[in-house]
C-alpha cells in the first residue's frame, strides 16, 4: 500500500502544501468530531436492518429527505422525477457506503466524508469550477473527486492510504470504466498521493467482477444486494412518512398532490375567461 507523507511542519517555500496540510488536519479534526457525535462505534454495519434505522434517524437522511420533500412540492415530469430519484438513491448509499466503510477502519485511519473530501480537493484545485447537483452530489469541472479519502493520522505526520469510490452500478463495463478513470487522474496527483489503495464499495454481488479482484483494488460488499436497496428506496418514496409528522404525506403522495393543483391551473383560467 502506498502513501502520502504530509509532514506537519511543512517547508514554507511550498504554500500550497502549507495550506493543503493545514486543511485537511482542519477537516480529520471535524470527522472526528462527527465521529464522537452520532456514536459511530455503536452503528451495527452489517445489519441491514439496523443500518437503515441508523441511516433514517441521520442528519444526512433528514437534509436529503427535506431537498426530495421541496423538489416534489411542484409538478415534474416523470423523466424530472426518474433523475430526482437517481441522485437521491446515490446520496443515500454513499452515506451509508461511507458509515460502513468507516466503521471497518482502523482507529488511526479517518475516512473523510464525501462533501470534506470535495472540500481537500477544492483547495487542491484552486479556481476550478465546482460542478452543483441534486442532493450534495458535487464534485469538480476535469477531476472526478473521490467519494472519500482514508487518512492515517500519526503524533506528526498524516498519511492518505485510500481513495474511495462508492457506486452503486455493478455493471463491469462501468466499474472498468471507473477505475480506468481513477487511474488516470491519480497519476496527475503522483505527487501528492502515490501508489494509494483504490477502494469500492459497492452493494452485495453473486459473483465479484474481475476487475475488483486485482490487486490495486480493496473491494468491500455493502449487507444488502442492489435489488434489497432499490426495495428499499422504493418503500422511502412510498410509505416513508416522518416520524415528526406521521400524517405528513408520503414524497409520491406529496408529487401527487402538485400534478393535481398544476392540473386544476388551466381549468380556473378557462373559467376566469368564461366570466
Amino acid at each position: 500500500m502506498g502513501c502520502e507523507h504530509v509532514n506537519l511542519a511543512v517547508n514554507p517555500e511550498q504554500p500550497l502544501a502549507v495550506l493543503l496540510s493545514m486543511r485537511l488536519a482542519s477537516l480529520i479534526s471535524e470527522q472526528r468530531e462527527d465521529i464522537d457525535a452520532i456514536g459511530l462505534d455503536e452503528v451495527d454495519v452489517q445489519s441491514f436492518g439496523n443500518l437503515i434505522d441508523w441511516f433514517k434517524n441521520s442528519r444526512e437522511f433528514k437534509i436529503i429527505y427535506s431537498e426530495a420533500v421541496r423538489s416534489l412540492s411542484t409538478s415534474q415530469t416523470d423523466r424530472e422525477i426518474a433523475i430526482l430519484k437517481k441522485y437521491f438513491a446515490g446520496q443515500a448509499f454513499q452515506c451509508m457506503a461511507h458509515t460502513y466503510l468507516s466503521v471497518t477502519q482502523s482507529s488511526n485511519t479517518i475516512l473523510l466524508s464525501p462533501p470534506r473530501t470535495l472540500d481537500y480537493f477544492q483547495h487542491h484545485f484552486q479556481g476550478m469550477t465546482t460542478i452543483k447537483y441534486p442532493f450534495g452530489l458535487d464534485s469538480l469541472d476535469r477531476f472526478p473527486v473521490p467519494d472519500g479519502l482514508a487518512v492515517e493520522v500519526e503524533e506528526d505526520y498524516m498519511v492518505t492510504v485510500g481513495w474511495c469510490e462508492y457506486t452503486l452500478n455493478g455493471d463491469r463495463g462501468n466499474l472498468r470504466d471507473k477505475l480506468r478513470r481513477v487511474n488516470l487522474h491519480k497519476k496527475r496527483l503522483a505527487c501528492a498521493i502515490p501508489n494509494v489503495e483504490i477502494i469500492f464499495v459497492t452493494p452485495k454481488m453473486k459473483s465479484v467482477p474481475r476487475v475488483l479482484s486485482t490487486p490495486e483494488v480493496n473491494h468491500f460488499q455493502m449487507p444488502f444486494s442492489h435489488k434489497e436497496f432499490r426495495q428499499y428506496f422504493e418503500d422511502i418514496f412510498s410509505h416513508y412518512r416522518s416520524d415528526d409528522f406521521y400524517d405528513y404525506p408520503t414524497l409520491d403522495e406529496i408529487q401527487e398532490f402538485a400534478r393535481k393543483r398544476q392540473a386544476a391551473v388551466p381549468m380556473h383560467r378557462d373559467l376566469e375567461l368564461m366570466i
